[in-house]
């Protein structure tokens, strides 16, 4: 916007520049896509073995934080 103003027009903008803007945008969204879709392959391949009936039951990690949730949220709504 700035060298639009300055030299009232698309003069002032230089596109040798630009374009190494764009494919910046581009080649990080293009890698954003890439690892995404690499580390879901992972995963899958990962817990390929796994028994969905036996895995996420409440039991591991995720049950203290649901504890902490809770009386966090118990904290934050009481009254008094």
């Amino acid at each position: 916007g700035a060298a639009i103003a300055m030299h009232n027009g698309i003069g002032g903008i230089n596109m040798a520049e630009w374009v190494k803007v764009i494919y910046g945008l581009f080649m990080s969204l293009a890698l954003g896509f890439a690892s995404g879709w690499i580390i879901c392959k992972l995963v899958t391949v990962v817990c390929y073995n796994m028994n969905r009936r036996r895995t996420g039951t409440g039991r591991g990690w995720h049950v203290s934080g649901r504890i902490h949730r809770r009386d966090a949220r118990a904290a934050r709504h009481r009254t008094g």
